[in-house]
């Protein structure tokens, strides 16, 4: 049976080990400048000069984590705001993000192409299409680009097929796969 083909960026699933998932979150700022929309479910980026999050585009970039909506006071009303995305250019003061920051968090992502259980172990990094403004959440998917050797410089570790019914046939495109960031602004990596 063919995967359903409908990306939702990263979903939090599990942690490593046998700790419980709690899913939390932390806070981060958003500048009001930043000019790209960030989806539930995309993973993000420290800014280099500033210390806000930025969408982790960037191949091989270390991601403070996965972005989960974000608060402010709308400059429109002057009321508080929850939004499952970030609204390109919000000329808000107080944008606070909410990102899963954990670096053993695991989660549950689409990927682009045809990925096999082979693949489990090998490293990829993320393909990224503009989100919804209706749900908020994110397009973002696993890139079918993989790296085994070395991991490449790889961002995600692909950890196993998801156990979803809709998407894990693994001779077809678009199945779900469990990642963890190998690379994470948390972790001591190499």
């Amino acid at each position: 049976m063919a995967n359903v083909d409908a990306p939702q960026g990263w979903i939090a699933t599990t942690r490593v080990g046998d700790y419980p998932s709690t899913q939390g979150t932390s806070k981060y700022l958003i500048s009001s400048a930043y000019g790209t929309a960030i989806f539930a479910g995309d993973p993000v980026i420290l800014h280099a000069t500033d210390g806000t999050i930025t969408i982790g585009s960037a191949d091989a970039a270390k991601p403070v984590g996965v972005f989960n909506g974000c608060r402010y006071t709308d400059p429109t009303t002057s009321k508080p705001r929850w939004s499952n995305y970030y609204p390109a250019s919000t000329a808000a003061s107080d944008i606070i993000a909410h990102v899963y920051d954990d670096p053993y968090q695991q989660f549950e992502v689409q990927a682009d192409a045809t990925f096999t259980t082979a693949d489990i172990g090998d490293c990829v990094d993320i393909s990224y299409t503009a989100g919804s403004t209706v749900n908020g959440r994110s397009k973002a998917e696993l890139k079918s680009t993989k790296a085994t050797s070395a991991q490449g410089g790889k961002t995600w570790q692909i950890i196993r097929l998801s156990e979803d019914p809709n998407n894990s046939d693994t001779s077809a495109a678009n199945a779900n796969w469990i990642v963890m960031a190998r690379l994470h602004q948390y972790k001591l990596n190499t």
